[in-house]
């Protein structure tokens, strides 16, 4: 899944092209569609006695593929390039999609 999430975020850009932020679209977003078409194995995050080692998978291939495919251009004087601001923006991505996760989690149960 750890690749999969990676190949899915990054299949759509050609590696080195400058892709401006207005110009990315809704499509830019797969790895959404991607959660909910897989919904049943990342409401696994969801447990807390799950998978050893599962919480820390996503935002790690989420950084992974920030780190090694995407350098941002920042406006005005900022380093949103290092790694640290990248594993931030990860965590926070991650962070995003489970509480996306947590209401269609609670619906489900009540059925």
């Amino acid at each position: 899944m750890f690749q999969q999430i990676k190949r899915t975020c990054t299949e759509r850009y050609d590696l080195g092209a400058d892709i401006p932020t207005p110009a990315m679209g809704a499509n830019s977003f797969e790895l959404i569609s991607f959660v909910y078409d897989n919904r049943s194995f990342f409401n696994l995050y969801l447990l807390k006695d799950t998978i050893p080692g599962l919480h820390e998978e996503l935002p790690q291939a989420i950084f992974e593929m920030l780190e090694e495919r995407f350098t941002f251009t920042p406006l005005g004087d900022h380093n949103i390039n290092s790694a640290q601001f990248k594993l931030h923006m990860a965590h926070g991505t991650a962070g995003v999609i489970l509480a996306s996760a947590k209401p269609a989690m609670k619906n489900h149960r009540k059925k």
